[in-house]
């Protein structure tokens, strides 16, 4: 007994010695990374690349000398502007302690939206493949880390890697990973981190839009098996249905002129310089997206998904997870090309 015990013992912290060097390894391949760059770069900052800066530097100073009234009041009516101080929360106490310069901006973006995204997208990776976790996560957290389309909008100085935390908590909320016997409450708070999307970042309504058609399919398809009527379909959609109330609501609550301005610039007309261009529609789009993932990347992603709908078949879990991505992956293709088009009329 005593002897299985140290080998328990012995085995955990093994395991919790490997963790933390990997972890160390991360962060300093992370700071290394944006040190490189930021040393490197002879560019001069414009537009949303000097923009998102400003507004977190402005926010850090707001929050030293105004009450916190008068702040949370600042960030409210930033919603209704272009470019919303929401983002910015969670990088002021690093910001706080590094400082304000451009490398300690990029540094704070990395480490509250970068690292976090990588580690969760890795540990749902190791749910997903069930075999050698360790090896798994970690080796999905260097892939990623190594990956150029994880970095592009970090070293531009914009926080859009934000947004796949926003959308990775409802995906374990609705593959029941998390918060499995919550009741209807998971399903608001689904609706709540959904809402924060396109506040964070205003394109963001068309991934809101793709995971809610994804997750009905997928109730549809991977929920219980009641038979199929109206009643029973309803009975599936219970969770989508609850969730894009509170979604609604969440979104009415901030004030009608801010949801229209958000539908009429995203949805109708998305970003007026866009309209400009006179080579625009799907194809400039789909260049656009390929260039950041390339082919191989997206084939293979949608390979493992398949792969892993047949493989665990008997784990309703890891089957909804994996449905849910590949159908999110086709319905949010759908809704860009569907959108690029009617853009390029």
């Amino acid at each position: 007994m005593k002897e299985s015990k140290l080998n328990l013992t012995e085995k955990w912290s093994y395991i919790a010695a490997v963790n933390t060097f990997f972890f160390a390894l991360a962060c300093t391949i992370t700071i290394f990374l944006v040190r490189q760059h930021t040393a490197a770069s002879r560019e001069f900052y414009f537009w949303d690349n000097i923009g998102y800066y400003n507004i977190a530097i402005e926010m850090l100073d707001r929050f030293r000398t105004i009450s916190t009234l008068d702040f949370l009041r600042d960030l409210y009516h930033s919603f209704s502007d272009e470019i919303s101080n929401l983002f910015a929360l969670p990088l002021l106490p690093f910001l706080s302690v590094l400082g304000t310069s451009r490398f300690d901006f990029i540094i704070s973006l990395a480490l509250s939206y970068l690292l976090p995204a990588v580690f969760l997208t890795s540990w749902l990776c190791s749910v997903f493949v069930q075999q050698k976790k360790l090896i798994i996560f970690w080796g999905t957290v260097f892939t990623l880390l190594l990956s150029p389309f994880c970095w592009a909008a970090i070293l531009d100085g914009r926080p859009d890697i934000g947004g796949v935390m926003l959308l990775l908590l409802p995906v374990l909320v609705a593959t029941n990973f998390i918060f499995s016997k919550a009741g209807v409450s998971k399903f608001v708070l689904i609706g709540l981190c959904l809402a924060l999307l396109p506040l964070f970042r205003r394109s963001f309504l068309v991934t809101v839009a793709a995971f809610f058609i994804a997750w009905a399919i997928t109730e549809l398809v991977v929920g219980e098996k009641l038979g199929f009527s109206f009643k029973t379909a309803i009975k599936k959609l219970k969770g989508p249905i609850i969730a894009v109330i509170a979604w609604g609501l969440f979104m009415l609550s901030i004030g009608y002129p801010f949801l229209r301005r958000y539908i009429l610039n995203d949805v109708m007309q998305h970003y007026s310089s866009y309209l400009f261009v006179e080579d625009r529609g799907w194809k400039v789009v789909s260049l656009f997206t390929l260039s950041f993932y390339s082919v191989p990347l997206l084939l293979f992603s949608v390979v493992g998904l398949i792969g892993g709908i047949k493989k665990t078949s008997s784990d309703r879990r890891t089957l909804k997870l994996a449905w849910l991505a590949l159908l999110f992956l086709g319905a949010y293709t759908c809704l860009l090309f569907y959108w690029a088009d009617k853009w390029s009329n």
